[in-house]
């Protein structure tokens, strides 16, 4: 029988083929730490439109998220910083679902009620809705966040400038200003007050109607040969 010293090495355990590899302790990669950064504006966000600005937390965000409020400090120093990056976040996002590209060779008719059905689908944005709510009520506190939503509604809508004010040189339309008729039309698509007081409609054939409506009262104002 071998004495102890002469027995051989017992194999290293291999893993099982095909076993996913562990990431090694340490510092997380880039992709995680900007996963992570997405995961925390996004519950942060949701935390400010539920409790406000003034009963949102560090500390509620940080449990929501489930890390440590230091963790989230490491982030953001105030929940000033944190609101700021949320709200601006979320606007991003926005701007990212809705697609305000236009196609020329539409008849114009065809055209206005396309981008006011895609507006109908924006207006029925939750996250958007409350959004609006929450920076009308802190836009004393953070003008500037209210003046960066304003310029995110117009470059959302520049396309849609942009066609009016072709359609002004084609002599489709008589607009003094496209930018300021753009708003119009987004409003009225919106369903004015009713987008921050009331849930939209959901009946498709209701949505239908009002596109319809809101396209027949435009180009009753604005087309140019009656």
């Amino acid at each position: 029988m071998p004495s102890p010293n002469n027995r051989r090495p017992a194999a290293a355990h291999k893993p099982a083929q095909g076993a996913p590899k562990r990431r090694p302790r340490g510092r997380p990669s880039h992709a995680d730490a900007l996963r992570f950064r997405e995961d925390l504006l996004g519950i942060a966000l949701q935390v400010f439109l539920e409790q406000g600005y003034a009963g949102a937390s560090m500390d509620g965000i940080a449990r929501r998220a489930k890390v440590s409020k230091n963790t989230v400090y490491l982030q953001y120093k105030t929940k000033n910083e944190l609101f700021r990056t949320a709200a601006l976040h979320g606007l991003a996002r926005v701007r990212s679902e809705l697609d305000t590209s236009i196609q020329g060779d539409q008849l114009l008719e065809s055209v206005l009620t396309s981008i006011v059905r895609q507006v109908q689908t924006l207006a029925a944005d939750p996250v958007l809705r409350g959004l609006a709510r929450l920076l009308i009520a802190e836009s004393q506190r953070f003008p500037d966040i209210a003046a960066a939503m304003l310029a995110e509604v117009g470059h959302l809508f520049e396309p849609v400038t942009a066609y009016l004010r072709q359609a002004v040189r084609d002599g489709l339309l008589r607009v003094a200003d496209p930018a300021a008729a753009t708003l119009d039309l987004a409003i009225l698509a919106m369903g004015g007050f009713n987008f921050l007081l009331a849930d939209p409609p959901t009946s498709a054939a209701v949505l239908k109607k009002r596109a319809a409506s809101v396209v027949d009262l435009l180009l009753d104002g604005w087309r140019a040969h009656r």
